[in-house]
């Protein structure tokens, strides 16, 4: 029952709580975005404040609304722009957000079979989450343009939960080789607005760098006229476009914890626990549903 379900989760000793973290996150976080328990206290007040006075609007715990100060460096209104962006997202794209869970998309499919994403469960030579796709290799005889984007959405989601990544931020990885007329066909003007978007404006996310390796020149055009301009100043410049394959940037991603799918050297990825980390994550997904903007 969705009311008894929303009930418990607010009652629960954990739903404001905002875990404690160890001493070298607290000095990254304290460095790099001004966090202190102070200004977290205060912050995550005048956040919740401003979200309850939006008519309409279940306000989320406090654990749930964190990365979203995290990632505008506790600029409150930066904040609640980026947490409604979210929750309208959520509400105006019914056919990538519905229904959406661990168990809800084709894992199989995209992760185990075709390795066409990945969120390797180590981390990069500083600490910062992976995020890889291999767009490429990607057809529609495989999957659906949305079925693909449903599944990164997850992994995305399931990487946010973790508060190291919250203040260490991503890295992405995007590999080209392969793309083609009918990759270029889903590149429309306004897929690709949709994506810088959810990347940009709507996902708590410290993107630290995105990598598009393999790329094309078809793509160097399509990036700088219709991405480019919509992307911020600061996430320009840590947009790189390579030529070359991943071995090009092997001091940024250890290639030895990476499957020789993406340019790595480890014979036997274990996708089992890269699943089983998905679904640990389920009750986050059942959770999301019963927040934002509550349905007329």
């Amino acid at each position: 029952d969705k009311s008894a379900r929303l009930q418990r989760i607010e009652s629960h000793p954990d739903g404001k709580k905002v875990h404690d973290m160890n001493e070298e996150l607290e000095n990254i976080a304290r460095i790099e975005l001004g966090e202190t328990p102070q200004v977290k206290e205060k912050c995550l007040s005048q956040l919740r404040k401003l979200l309850e006075e939006k008519e309409g609007f279940r306000v989320p715990p406090d654990d749930f609304l964190l990365p979203f100060l995290r990632t505008k460096k506790y600029r409150v209104d930066e904040a609640v722009k980026t947490v409604k962006n979210y929750f309208g997202a959520r509400r105006d794209m019914p056919d990538v957000f519905d229904n959406l869970s661990p168990s809800t998309i084709e894992y199989d499919t995209v992760f185990r079979r075709h390795k066409l994403a990945l969120f390797p469960l180590v981390r990069d030579s500083k600490g910062r989450a992976m995020a890889m796709l291999d767009f490429g290799s990607w057809t529609r005889d495989l999957c659906s343009i949305r079925d693909f984007m449903r599944c990164f959405i997850v992994g995305a989601e399931c990487l946010l939960l973790d508060e190291e990544t919250q203040i260490r931020g991503v890295v992405g990885v995007e590999d080209l080789k392969g793309l083609s007329v009918h990759h270029i066909l889903e590149l429309t003007p306004s897929f690709l607005r949709m994506l810088i978007t959810l990347a940009q404006d709507t996902f708590p996310v410290r993107v630290k760098g995105m990598y598009f390796i393999n790329t094309p020149t078809v793509f160097e055009g399509i990036y700088n006229i219709f991405m480019r301009p919509f992307i911020s100043t600061k996430l320009k410049s840590r947009v790189h476009l390579v030529k070359g394959g991943l071995s090009e940037l092997s001091d940024v991603f250890p290639l030895e914890s990476l499957p020789k799918e993406y340019g790595g050297t480890k014979e036997d990825y274990d996708w089992d626990h890269h699943q089983r980390s998905f679904h640990d994550k389920a009750e986050h997904f059942q959770n999301v549903r019963l927040w934002g903007y509550v349905e007329k």
